[in-house]
């Protein structure tokens, strides 16, 4: 028994100190290869390793995601030190696995302190506060394994401005969250891998701005005036303006008839593009065939049971005897079969909608404005800075909304919102960011850095 304790003390006490920071400011520990190479060939000589080898290979793994858990109940540890206790394996072997945790903890800790360091100053030179990097700083400063660190006053000069910056800055970053039926925080819609993010967006804006919820599907459709090249990965970009200025002469199809909440095209059972490819076909056949024949085309491009399912999803409140009726007068354009998928409409107050963008020194500015009236804003960015936001090379052009904001008292920063059109997914997001059901909160200063932000584009009543 003075064994186990003696085990369990010696792994607990290399976490818990770890594990008291803010989890937000906690970084990820990833064991050294050397840590893992002495843990891997040690524990093979302990007596009773071939009794428990599967149980400590389990365990092992669990006290490394221990190490990473925002919670302090540790069962995996506990579990691996009885083990290890169980094995009878010599304190001496644990003694030093212990200190080569802490050893990867603290050159961590080390690691992130002059990462931050270096952005507090890189920010400092641009005019920018920092501020969720100095919280960060501020409290591994404070850590034991980093008394001996030495405080920079170029970085003490750059918190001092910063503090002054962020609490004038906080009187005016009052909280803001602008959405409403029928859009909701934690019903995103998803693109999945087609690029019409700047549809998407347009969506948002013309649902909240009329109380109708309107096709992303469709809108990129109308802009490109071509589907199936948009399938088949060409021509997938384009500009939230210019879709909204389209949807505001043409008029909108309802997310009902045309459904993009789940954008499912690309990983249904069925084949879209053959499908798109089968309509072309189907449309060259048509053109020159006789009433008997037009008949024959669609009864049997309407009976393929790999196309049926693809024609039913396209055309969901339409009958198979309408959807006849579509091909019909499809005549030499299978391209424009979604015009045919449901009657446009102009939702109240559509027509009344001037759309308005801005690029420059007052960008921020006019955003705050527009968050304040109850509105939300389409915003053309670098989407690089969900994955780091010193990335200052990438080219991953993005569009999304913007529909909250608010101040972080813990990182004395003004937070956005964006509402991001991946669904509720927060994957390969920076560990410094809040996702909540694919809504992504993020410091002005990220935005600002490396002109991350490129545009605005919001709409105002005429």
């Amino acid at each position: 028994m003075m064994i186990r304790l003696l085990v369990r003390s010696l792994l607990l006490s290399s976490m818990l100190s770890f594990q008291a920071m803010a989890a937000s400011t906690r970084p990820i520990v990833k064991l050294s290869s050397e840590t893992e190479s002495y843990f891997n060939s040690r524990i093979k000589s302990c007596p009773g390793y071939s009794a428990l080898n599967a149980n400590i290979a389990k365990y092992y793994e669990g006290f490394k995601k221990d190490l990473n858990s925002d919670t302090t109940d540790n069962y995996n540890t506990l579990m691996f030190s009885n083990t290890v206790s169980d094995m009878k394996c010599d304190t001496g072997f644990l003694t030093e696995f212990v200190k080569l945790v802490n050893k990867d903890i603290i050159e961590l800790h080390k690691f992130k302190l002059a990462r931050w360091r270096q952005d507090i100053i890189d920010f400092g030179k641009k005019g920018l506060s920092a501020s969720a990097q100095i919280a960060k700083y501020n409290e591994y400063i404070q850590l034991s394994s980093l008394k001996d660190v030495i405080k920079d006053p170029e970085v003490e000069k750059f918190i001092r401005e910063a503090k002054i910056a962020s609490d004038k800055r906080k009187l005016t970053c009052t909280d803001v969250i602008n959405v409403k039926s029928p859009l909701a925080l934690d019903k995103p819609k998803n693109q999945d891998s087609i690029g019409w993010c700047y549809a998407y967006a347009a969506s948002d804006i013309i649902a909240h701005a009329t109380g109708v919820d309107v096709s992303a599907v469709y809108m990129a459709n109308d802009y490109n005036d071509n589907f199936m090249r948009n399938l088949t990965g060409e021509d997938e970009g384009g500009y939230i303006n210019q879709v909204l200025d389209k949807a505001i002469s043409k008029g909108v199809c309802l997310e009902k008839d045309v459904p993009s909440t789940d954008f499912t095209y690309s990983r249904q059972g069925y084949d879209i593009k053959k499908l798109m490819t089968a309509l072309e076909t189907f449309s060259k056949s048509y053109k020159n065939a006789s009433e008997a024949e037009k008949k024959i085309l669609i009864e049997n491009i309407c009976s393929q049971a790999d196309l049926k399912d693809g024609l039913k999803y396209i055309f969901p409140n339409k009958s198979t005897g309408e959807i006849g009726k579509i091909l019909d007068n499809l005549g030499s354009n299978a391209y424009r079969k979604l015009s045919l998928s449901c009657s446009k409409i102009i939702p109240p107050g559509l027509k009344n909608l001037k759309v308005k963008s801005d690029h420059g020194s007052s960008t921020f500015e006019t955003m705050d404005k527009q968050l304040e009236n109850g509105n939300i804003v389409g915003i053309h960015y670098n989407a690089g800075v969900f994955a780091d936001y010193r990335d200052k090379f990438s080219s991953m052009n993005h569009a999304s909304t913007i529909v909250g904001r608010r101040f972080n008292p813990k990182t004395n920063s003004c937070d956005y919102l964006i509402r991001n059109s991946y669904g509720k997914s927060c994957q390969k997001m920076n560990e410094d960011y809040e996702c909540v059901n694919g809504h992504i909160w993020i410091a002005e200063d990220y935005l600002k850095y490396s002109n991350t932000l490129k545009s605005i584009i919001y709409v105002e009543k005429k």
